[in-house]
């Protein structure tokens, strides 16, 4: 545990240590995509001091690419409710990331109380591949249920 949180302060420390533009926070949400994460960093215009980077759910609002497979909606739902507990009636909103069929990523956002944000919501990376032939839909869904109060990024001018 020590050496995981040992890692973390020196990627916090490396950001603001070589801070120049926001090619960091580039280069994090590069990693963050690449990952898959819920998340990205965006810039806080109320901040005047300087830069300040905090999280948000990746994607913009939109409708699911489940929205018209009710079956596939339902085996997405039921694999969530098995891994995390969230049902059907806890989904706040669908944020698409990257529609480009045959491949669909999204990040679903469920009221949460176990989440550890203010708004106490936590979004799912939800990631689907049509199947050639239609022969279905493969997905995947983030291995992190509850999501964490995120970092905030400042750079001072």
């Amino acid at each position: 545990m020590k050496k995981y949180l040992l890692v973390t302060m020196t990627g916090a420390f490396l950001l603001v240590g070589c801070a120049s533009g926001n090619l960091p926070i580039m280069r994090l949400n590069h990693d963050l995509a690449e990952s898959k994460s819920p998340v990205r960093y965006v810039e806080d215009p109320s901040y005047k001091e300087g830069k300040r980077y905090v999280e948000a759910f990746a994607g913009v609002k939109g409708e699911s690419a489940t929205a018209k497979a009710k079956q596939v909606r339902s085996d997405v739902f039921k694999t969530i409710r098995k891994h995390c507990g969230f049902r059907e009636k806890d989904l706040v909103e669908t944020r698409i990331v990257e529609h480009k069929p045959p491949y669909f990523y999204e990040v679903w956002v469920f009221k949460d109380p176990k989440s550890q944000r203010e708004d106490k919501r936590s979004g799912l990376s939800v990631v689907l591949h049509q199947l050639p032939g239609n022969r279905g839909v493969d997905f995947t869904i983030s291995k992190q249920c509850h999501t964490r109060k995120g970092l905030v990024v400042t750079f001072a001018e």
